[in-house]
């Protein structure tokens, strides 16, 4: 036999190894990986600067760099990092930068949220409200400051961003516009079971239209003072939405139920318009369901602040 005629396995083995990794690379497991193996890294290196920063004093972490550092993880909103510096040095929470401002000022001017639920694992948290910076700012004078772009651009639709602060007149135009736009579609649903309201779907399909009719019109002629933007404006938009998605849906039951009916006998004359009349159904979800789950998420939700958190001071 000559050598020519004998596999290569190595060059086998090569070509397959090849393969497995082009597969890694672009289905994006391999950056996923490079990137929790980045995390666990840095995490490992955060332990061993925890270790070291605990034995320093004030001029040493000054020298160090280390007070610049958790001021840049207060505006980067790096929980992990903080948390773990101030338990090697619990002093540092109460670290202020060149203007006298706290961490606590920083975070609720960055925006941070969830840098500032750090201040629900301090014993002495109610002291914190009377810290002021040198331009005798406190707390509350942070939170009345606009915020900065980069964290209203992170909310959708502008009645959310004013829950998050935003100037009033977009979160009352958006409002409008989108309750304005919901009543037109109520009341077309209206119309059009209000001839059929005999059976159940019918009748359940009239009740939420009407339902969702008047709850949008209750947000068109509200006052829009900065205290209904927080509950009352989001609670009747979610309650209208969820009102509106359901007299759609039972609408098209009624609807299918009715086509069923008359077309007993002739199963393929009913199933392409059952297929037809399940497309303003997904419509519906498609458009309406997003806006809904966020509305709920944000009314009913947590909050921004974890009242919960597990760091103790």
């Amino acid at each position: 036999m000559h050598m020519g005629s004998v596999p290569d396995h190595g060059q086998g083995v090569h070509l397959f190894e090849r393969l497995v990794m082009c597969f890694l690379v672009l289905s994006g497991t391999k950056m996923i990986y490079e990137m929790k193996l980045i995390h666990v890294r840095s995490l490992d290196f955060l332990h061993h600067t925890a270790k070291v920063i605990k034995d320093l004093d004030a001029k040493q972490m000054q020298d160090a760099l280390v007070y610049e550092a958790i001021f840049q993880a207060v505006d980067q909103g790096n929980v992990e990092f903080i948390t773990a510096i101030c338990k090697a040095n619990p002093e540092l929470m109460w670290s202020t930068d060149e203007e006298k401002r706290t961490l606590f000022h920083l975070a609720i001017k960055c925006r941070q949220e969830s840098v500032y639920s750090l201040i629900y694992g301090l014993s002495m948290r109610h002291a914190l409200p009377n810290l002021v910076d040198k331009y005798n700012n406190n707390l509350l004078h942070m939170a009345a400051m606009v915020s900065p772009l980069k964290r209203l651009n992170d909310i959708p639709g502008a009645a959310l961003q004013m829950q998050r602060e935003l100037q009033w007149f977009k979160g009352e135009k958006w409002m409008k516009d989108t309750a304005n736009s919901c009543t037109v579609l109520g009341a077309l649903v209206i119309t059009i079971v209000f001839a059929a309201a005999i059976t159940v779907p019918d009748a359940l399909s009239f009740f939420f239209s009407t339902t969702s009719l008047l709850t949008f019109w209750g947000i068109v002629t509200s006052r829009y003072a900065e205290d209904d933007f927080l509950k009352s404006l989001p609670t009747k938009m979610t309650i209208g939405l969820a009102s509106l998605l359901y007299s759609i849906n039972t609408m098209m039951i009624a609807f299918c139920s009715a086509i069923l009916i008359m077309f007993n006998e002739n199963t393929w004359m009913s199933v392409p318009i059952m297929l037809l009349a399940s497309i303003p159904v997904t419509l519906s979800v498609w458009m309406l369901f997003p806006l809904f789950v966020q509305m709920f998420i944000f009314t009913f939700g947590r909050g921004i602040f974890d009242r919960k958190f597990k760091f103790r001071y």
